[in-house]
């Protein structure tokens, strides 16, 4: 090969290259993920949940791996926050059940996960209740006293089982508030329990 030639395939090169990259240093598909990321953050922050949901199925549908796990999160955050209290739930379980790395997530979806089957429980659809149960066992404390607070508003027969976390919190507990809404929750499920 001659020096011209080379010099022009390695000018050829370069021009794809920057082509590829789209002229940021960045590649085009990485730029147009980057786009949908942010169009999908936007779209939540500004409340437009149904809008801000198809946005993040678009960028979970382009996701591989552990790069899916927050937009399947933030899918059931849209719907949870549209209204579509069993859809979320369904949406939270897919997201744990990618047995995701972020600890916080983690918590927070299983933490929407009470709330959202207290909320169908106390609408006639008892079905859920072992979603709040489970929860007392969760590995995270703030799960499962949020469980148990939760579970003492749905009332004796429902809540009976958080007792023992409700106990837990008043004796161990330096947070007065917290330890506060455990007495009332042990009212509520044991008007008797004055020395609460």
């Amino acid at each position: 090969m001659t020096r011209v030639s080379l010099r022009s395939r390695s000018a050829g090169i370069l021009l794809m290259t920057a082509l590829a990259l789209g002229g940021s240093g960045v590649p085009v598909w990485a730029q147009a993920d980057a786009e949908r990321l942010s169009t999908a953050k936007t779209l939540f922050f500004d409340r437009k949940y149904a809008e801000a949901r198809q946005a993040w199925e678009g960028v979970r549908a382009s996701a591989k791996g552990v790069e899916a796990e927050a937009p399947t999160y933030w899918v059931a955050r849209c719907s949870e926050n549209l209204g579509e209290s069993e859809r979320a739930l369904r949406e939270y379980d897919a997201f744990l059940a990618l047995r995701p790395k972020d600890r916080a997530l983690v918590d927070e979806a299983r933490t929407s996960r009470v709330s959202l089957a207290a909320r169908l429980y106390k609408a006639g659809q008892k079905q859920h209740l072992p979603v709040l149960r489970e929860a007392l066992a969760d590995p995270s404390r703030t799960v499962r006293y949020f469980a148990a607070l939760q579970l003492s508003t749905l009332g004796p027969e429902a809540g009976r089982d958080a007792v023992p976390v409700l106990q837990r919190i008043i004796q161990e507990e330096k947070d007065l508030d917290l330890v506060d809404r455990a007495k009332v929750g042990l009212l509520r499920l044991d008007p008797q329990a004055h020395d609460a």
